[in-house]
């Protein structure tokens, strides 16, 4: 079965190869999924942000110094340092996503 990546790189190997003229429906269809796409990251890293706000206000501690210290073993195993450290990560994750969506090549 083809992957949505497999579907995205035949399509752009299509373009490429055809040096099709702009299409204005294409153009609009591609505009919107980059657009739906980022709205996504951004929800998701509002709430992520929120998460690690309540976590900072509670601990009194950034969520980086946290995280470093959890790698290094000094913060224990409460679940709490535990799952801060998930979110800090997940949180990482979707601000590197949207530097990538936004600094991809036009």
């Amino acid at each position: 079965m083809e992957t949505t990546i497999d579907k995205a790189e035949r399509f752009a190997y299509y373009l490429k190869t055809h040096r099709r003229q702009s299409d204005a429906l294409i153009d609009t269809v591609l505009d919107k999924l980059l657009d739906r796409e980022r709205q996504s990251l951004l929800k998701q890293r509002a709430e992520l942000r929120a998460e690690l706000d309540q976590f900072e206000s509670q601990y009194a501690l950034k969520s980086s110094e946290l995280y470093e210290k959890f790698q290094r073993g000094e913060m224990g195993d409460d679940m709490d340092f535990v799952d801060w450290s998930a979110v800090w990560r997940v949180y990482q994750t979707i601000l590197k996503s949207l530097e990538t969506l936004d600094s991809a090549p036009s």
